[in-house]
């Protein structure tokens, strides 16, 4: 790796089993695009691969490899040169692979074909930054190759626009019917937000303190201030406020590729007025 980019860490499908010792899930936070670029280059879904965020790294090939990239917030240059997301390549020893940003979007994610080679910790290869286990890409980290296998370069799929943020909701541990109600009342603003939480702002919603309890990945969990912070993959297990809501489960990577400043809107989850942000891969 030769400059890294803003937030670039090795994800997979995550620690789905860890929960009981407090571990955080992880996992890639857009799972369809990730799931994307690993079929590209012939990976199983949750093979592992680089998460980056908003700004992607530049890094020199050391030796043959095909790779993909698909997501958003960014677009992919050979020696300079765009490439297409949803595109397999073939990268020859001595090519510089770079990345240039895009208003449309947050998160991208590169696959090498046979999978990225990193320590796996309790069942997962993924970084945990707050629970100390791996850490960002640096400048001078060299990416291996876990199972080094020839694949054909030039599998695509086109990659859909994102479509405006409209968001399903279900019902959470603490549902009522006003809480639902004013979340679905008005669009709210990403005002801050990492791999833990998305905070917003927007319409009070009624909420509170309750004794600790496990936190739903999804989870619209309501600050004193009546502000929803929407819980994600490296949320903590526990937490004591209300949750009276929770995003469907398919419109998640659409959270995930909100960036700063951008609106939102809820919905119920049987609400197919004004349609929602979900879209179908075919992996």
């Amino acid at each position: 790796m030769l400059e890294p980019g803003l937030l670039d860490l090795v994800v997979d499908g995550g620690r789905r089993f860890g929960g009981h010792l407090g571990l955080a899930a992880g996992g890639a936070l857009d799972a369809r695009s990730a799931r994307v670029a690993n079929a590209l280059v012939g990976n199983p879904p949750h093979a592992p691969l680089l998460e980056l965020t908003l700004k992607g790294p530049l890094l020199e090939v050391l030796a043959p490899v095909v790779v993909a990239f698909a997501g958003y917030g960014m677009e992919p240059l050979l020696n300079g040169e765009p490439l297409s997301a949803g595109q397999s390549f073939a990268l020859r020893k001595g090519d510089v692979l770079g990345f240039r940003g895009r208003p449309e979007g947050a998160r991208g994610y590169l696959a090498l074909a046979g999978g990225l080679e990193s320590q796996r910790f309790w069942g997962s290869a993924g970084a945990d930054v707050r629970g100390l286990i791996g850490r960002p890409l640096q400048a001078g980290d060299v990416l291996g190759i876990d199972h080094p296998r020839p694949v054909r370069p030039g599998r695509g799929w086109s990659m859909p626009r994102l479509a405006p943020a409209v968001v399903r909701l279900l019902p959470g541990p603490q549902f009522t019917p006003e809480a639902l109600e004013a979340l679905c009342s008005g669009p709210y603003t990403l005002a801050a937000g990492d791999r833990m939480g998305l905070r917003l702002e927007g319409p009070w919603v009624p909420g509170g303190e309750l004794t600790s309890e496990a936190t739903p990945l999804g989870a619209i969990q309501m600050t004193p201030q009546g502000q929803p912070i929407v819980l994600l993959n490296d949320r903590g297990r526990m937490g004591g406020y209300t949750k009276p809501a929770q995003v469907h489960p398919a419109d998640l990577p659409r959270l995930a590729q909100l960036r700063p400043g951008e609106r939102l809107r809820f919905v119920p989850a049987g609400d197919t007025r004004l349609g929602y942000c979900g879209w179908e891969y075919p992996v």
